[in-house]
C-alpha cells in the first residue's frame, strides 16, 4: 500500500474478509472502501474495524440479509442541560439473549456453562457494541464503540448533542451473533406526552 498510494488516496476491497486492507489503510491515512457478502466475514471485519480504525466507518446491511440473532435490552434516559443548548443521552444495556442456545457452536458439555453466565449477567456474552446516535435507517455511522477487554465489557454510555432521534445499537456476542436494535426518540417522546 505504500509503494502505490498515498496519504489521503482511496483504497477499494471488494472482498473485504477480516478487514486487513480497510485497517492498514486507516492507519496510514488512506480513505478506504470495504464490502463483503459473507456474514462471517462482515462480522470480523467490523470488530476489527471498532478496534483500529481512528476516524469510524459506516457500515451498511441490506435489509433482507439483516437477520438478528439475539435481543439486546436498553435502557435510554434523555435529559436537556439547563447550562447548554445540548441534550445528554445515556444508554445503559440491561439484557442481551440469544435466540436459541442450541444453534451456538460449542461441545454440548460447555452448554451448561453458557446458560449459567446467560442466568448471572448475560451481557458477558457480548464481544462487543456500536452506537450511532444519528442514525438514518439506513447507513449505521457508530459513534461510540465498545470491546470487551480483561472479561469485562462497557455496559453504559453517555452521549451529548443538540437534538437526537433515532438511535441505532449494533452489538456481536462471542459466538458471531449479530444484533441491531432501534430506538426512535421521537416516538418514545409522543407516548409520553
Amino acid at each position: 500500500m505504500e509503494s502505490c498510494t498515498k496519504e489521503g488516496d482511496l483504497c477499494a476491497d471488494f472482498f473485504g474478509g477480516s478487514g486487513t486492507l480497510a485497517a492498514t489503510a486507516d492507519r496510514m491515512k488512506r480513505r478506504w472502501v470495504s464490502c463483503d457478502m459473507g456474514e462471517l466475514a462482515s462480522i470480523n471485519a467490523h470488530k476489527r474495524l471498532v478496534s483500529d480504525t481512528k476516524s469510524g466507518y459506516i457500515y451498511y446491511v441490506e435489509p433482507e440479509n439483516s437477520e438478528n440473532k439475539g435481543n439486546l435490552k436498553v435502557k435510554v434516559d434523555f435529559n436537556h442541560l439547563s447550562i447548554s443548548d445540548k441534550n445528554k443521552v445515556t444508554i445503559t444495556l440491561i439484557e442481551y439473549k440469544m435466540d436459541s442456545l442450541n444453534s451456538i457452536p460449542v461441545e454440548e458439555k460447555y452448554k451448561p456453562i453458557i446458560k449459567k453466565i446467560v442466568k448471572e449477567n448475560s451481557l458477558q456474552l457480548l464481544d462487543y457494541w456500536s452506537v450511532d446516535f444519528d442514525y438514518d435507517g439506513v447507513l449505521f455511522k457508530p459513534k461510540l464503540f465498545f470491546c470487551k477487554g480483561n472479561d469485562e465489557i462497557v455496559q453504559s454510555c453517555e452521549w451529548l448533542a443538540k437534538e437526537v432521534e433515532k438511535i441505532g445499537i449494533r452489538c456481536v456476542d462471542i459466538f458471531g451473533n449479530n444484533s441491531f436494535k432501534v430506538i426512535d426518540l421521537r416516538e418514545e417522546r409522543i407516548n409520553e406526552a
